[in-house]
């Protein structure tokens, strides 16, 4: 033994940290955030719908091309008053808020497709261990989704059949007969307030049997698919919508029209060869415009805040 070794029997009743041979190896305690970043690497490529009025980045290396395809599909977009894409982030919401996988997505479209080879789940058999968390989530968001859009065409069709009495009861007034640019919004808010109501219609009546996830997974596919610019599963969902919301707007055109430019006191005499416009005649003018330009105003404000959310 050398001077500064220890009795035999003495190194075992040291503690660890003096006896390194004795030592157990350290093991790090898992970490959440170490367990969370590896469940996101590891995990397969979400399910997300294809929006059509992006621009592709594959397309050609033509910036005359780019320009052009760009400023249609914004020129068509802002046509249907950008309601399609509010759609768009409806449905890809709930995609995102059930974490569907890409791969199960695909295989539930592919099975799907089968036809009587694959056995498709009864809407009582969507349920664990039958089904994965993520799929019971989606069938929860899916079928909140069409109730929503149900609801919502119901208070189109309302406000459509409210909108046609309106503009039925300004066509019967004796200047509209006379005033080119109030006859045409008129008739224009009419027929677009007719063909909302009929959208509505028949959307409420096919979307009732949509909440099934066979038909669900028929709207995965057609939104996984979509490349068509003109008509795609969005414009679809919107064409309620956009045709009421052109008709507010000839409306709003034909009510201006109304204020301007019919007269409100009784035609000067033939005598009076000077154009004057009287302050009573153009106070109430004033008056009304300034209350539609207010309300327009807020209106924006509005938008503005729910982009927001």
């Amino acid at each position: 033994a050398t001077p500064h070794s220890l009795p035999l029997g003495k190194a075992d009743d040291l503690p660890s940290c003096a006896n390194p041979k004795s030592s157990p190896p350290r093991i790090r305690s898992p970490s959440p955030l170490r367990n969370f970043i590896r469940h996101r690497i590891s995990r397969e490529e979400p399910f997300a719908p294809v929006d059509p009025y992006r621009l592709n980045e594959c397309l050609p290396s033509q910036t005359l091309w780019h320009i052009a395809s760009h400023v249609f599909r914004q020129a068509y977009r802002h046509l249907l008053l950008r309601i399609p894409s509010i759609y768009f982030t409806r449905v890809s919401r709930v995609f995102s808020d059930a974490e569907l996988s890409r791969p199960e997505v695909q295989r539930m479209i592919e099975g799907r497709n089968k036809g009587e080879e694959f056995r498709w789940p009864a809407d009582h058999e969507w349920v664990a261990p039958n089904v994965s968390p993520a799929m019971i989530r989606f069938k929860e968001s899916w079928e909140t989704f069409v109730e929503s859009v149900l609801k919502e065409w119901k208070t189109l069709n309302v406000v459509s059949a409210l909108l046609l009495t309106a503009i039925l009861a300004i066509l019967q007034i004796e200047a509209a007969a006379t005033a080119l640019i109030m006859r045409t919004s008129a008739s224009l808010s009419l027929i677009c307030a007719l063909m909302s109501l009929v959208y509505g219609c028949v959307y409420i009546l096919r979307f009732g049997t949509m909440k099934s996830m066979y038909r669900a997974f028929k709207w995965a596919e057609e939104a996984q698919q979509t490349t068509s610019i003109l008509w795609n599963v969005w414009v679809l969902l919107a064409m309620p919508a956009v045709w009421i919301s052109w008709s507010m707007v000839f409306f709003c055109i034909a009510i201006l029209d109304f204020v301007w430019d019919q007269p409100f006191s009784p035609p000067p005499p033939l005598d009076d060869l000077i154009p004057r416009r009287d302050l009573p005649a153009l106070t109430p003018r004033i008056l009304i415009s300034f209350v539609f330009l207010l309300g327009l105003f807020y209106f924006i404000l509005v938008i503005r805040t729910f982009r927001r959310w």
